[in-house]
């Protein structure tokens, strides 16, 4: 599979390895603080993964270790897992609305597994924060 993206559109980072693409973007850019209304940032990729409608896109969500706060408790989001599957299935929805491989797996939920960073920083926070989009297959 190759993939060639020049403008990052917000994403983080993106990893390839084998027939698997890694695309990495950070959740506070995608969604508000504390919040769940997805940006127009994933417009970007929409071009891009209508090539792709024979290969398997995942996204997974994370989050870091902070308890949600009492906006996120409002909207009936009560931990982090929570937030995470919601944060991964507003991804996923978007991408079906777009015609963007309407099969694609269901979101997965790793909240805080795996972190990138520590979460006694700000900063390794922010970076634990992430949504990861996951193309498996032939690249067609």
């Amino acid at each position: 599979m190759v993939v060639t993206q020049h403008d990052s559109g917000g994403l983080g980072g993106m990893l390839e390895q084998g027939g698997t693409v890694t695309l990495t973007s950070s959740a506070d850019y995608l969604y508000p603080s504390g919040g769940l209304e997805l940006a127009p940032v994933l417009n970007k990729m929409i071009p891009t993964f209508h090539n792709f409608q024979h290969t398997n896109i995942s996204v997974l969500g994370y989050t870091d270790n902070t308890p949600v706060g009492a906006n996120l408790q409002r909207m009936g989001i009560s931990n982090n897992t929570d937030l995470s599957l919601k944060r991964a299935s507003e991804a996923v929805a978007f991408f079906q609305s777009q015609g963007v491989n309407p099969t694609c797996c269901p979101p997965k939920v790793l909240a805080m597994a795996n972190p990138v960073a520590p979460n006694d920083t700000p900063e390794g926070r922010a970076k634990n924060r992430r949504i990861e989009i996951v193309l498996t297959g032939d690249g067609t």
